[in-house]
């Protein structure tokens, strides 16, 4: 009989404990589903945010060559604008010139008229 309550008591401690152990694993899992949500929807965001990341550095990279063209363009416009600015003073200084000479010409033309009417004159 002794033996009969030891193995009633045997089976009655590992009944329990096993049953222990199970509520714990239930309980466990019921705790840890909530936080493995959190975690998936937190991995599914971390995956979007390096998205992200990739398109603005892209975005920033085609920004940086956008600038450096920019800076180019300005530049040609500003050897242009020299070009065209060396131009207009060649030019202006060309019509002086010109007229300068009209001028000597006029003066020559009264002079040659002068020195011919006295020399008909006579």
């Amino acid at each position: 009989m002794k033996k009969i309550f030891k193995v009633a008591a045997v089976l009655g401690v590992s009944a329990v404990v096993f049953t222990g152990c199970a509520t714990k694993k239930t309980t466990y899992e019921q705790e840890i589903a909530p936080l493995q949500e959190k975690i998936n929807l937190l991995e599914q965001k971390l995956s979007e945010l390096e998205e992200l990341k990739a398109q603005v550095q892209a975005n920033t990279q085609k920004i940086q060559e956008i600038e450096r063209e920019h800076a180019d363009i300005r530049a040609q416009l500003r050897q242009i604008e020299q070009t065209a600015n060396a131009a207009y003073t060649k030019a202006t200084n060309n019509e002086q010139a010109i007229e300068d000479l009209n001028a000597a010409i006029q003066r020559q033309s009264q002079n040659v008229e002068r020195v011919l009417g006295t020399h008909y004159a006579k």
